[in-house]
């Protein structure tokens, strides 16, 4: 979940997808909650009056600038989060 002061976000991730896709974002008005149980390896951080609601290894500063830069272990990050979230669904 990514917010700002006018806006929330939620970034959906297919199984399908190749590995290193991030996923689209949507309104989250377009989704009824069935589990508010929160993946235990997901930290929110509050910073700036924006809330990220996510994987703790995508929260580290600088992790989607080096994602699209294609950064080796960004990719890597990125990959690993996603398995263990679609794992644990």
């Amino acid at each position: 979940m990514i917010t700002g002061p006018d806006y929330w976000m939620i970034r959906v991730l297919d199984e399908d997808d190749e590995d290193d896709d991030p996923g689209s974002l949507w309104d989250p008005e377009m989704f009824e909650t069935i589990d508010a149980q929160v993946p235990p390896s997901w930290t929110l951080v509050l910073q700036d009056g924006h809330m990220r609601l996510a994987s703790a290894l995508w929260q580290r500063p600088g992790f989607w600038n080096d994602y699209f830069d294609k950064v080796p272990q960004a990719l890597a990050d990125f990959r690993t989060a996603k398995h263990e979230l679609l794992n644990s669904a």
